[in-house]
């Protein structure tokens, strides 16, 4: 017989494979920006798998406190939950990653618009190996804003929480509409 915690990471894996699928997605979106920006024709080739750590312990740090915030599950299953999510989505936590959970997790007292500039940056510098990824960060801030909005919406529909999933899909609509056309 499964324990609640065992039964309960088994129900976190759908929701985590998903959240892992919306990573590659954003960090395959953010390679196709970063290499046709013309400043960066002369840079080595763009390594995704480098921005896992900012990528993921941003994902983990927001998704963490949607569940928290929304009481999606007790306090309790929190981390066992948690533990499913940062295996699947990164793998045995290490100190890099551990560095971007802190400051992800700090950087939440910000507005969400400072918090997407910083972490479009870190995901630049990542890709690119150097600081020259501070100067073009910043054109991935829309889509990540998009990746965070995609990532509360799945957690959101994950829990049976209709309305905040709505609001998401909503929100990914409205970036996605020029002023003009907005009713």
């Amino acid at each position: 017989m499964m324990t609640d915690q065992a039964m309960l990471s088994e129900k976190a894996r759908p929701l985590a494979r998903r959240l892992k699928n919306q990573t590659e997605k954003y960090l395959e979106a953010c390679k196709i920006v970063l290499s046709g920006h013309e400043q960066l024709k002369k840079e080595p080739a763009l390594n995704t798998k480098a921005a896992l750590p900012p990528v993921t312990a941003f994902q983990m740090v927001h998704v963490a406190s949607l569940m928290a915030s929304k009481q999606y599950m007790q306090p309790t299953q929190v981390d066992a939950v948690n533990g499913v999510f940062a295996e699947t989505l990164y793998g045995p936590p290490d100190d890099k990653w551990i560095n971007f959970l802190q400051k992800y997790e700090e950087n939440k007292q910000l507005d969400l618009s400072n918090q997407l500039i910083q972490f479009s940056e870190d995901v630049a510098v990542a890709m690119l190996g150097s600081a020259a990824g501070m100067a073009v960060g910043s054109p991935l801030a829309i889509m990540a804003k998009e990746f965070y909005i995609r990532n509360m919406g799945l957690v959101a529909e994950h829990f049976g929480d209709k309305e905040t999933r709505d609001a998401c899909i909503k929100m990914i609509k409205d970036i996605h509409t020029e002023p003009d056309q907005k009713s």
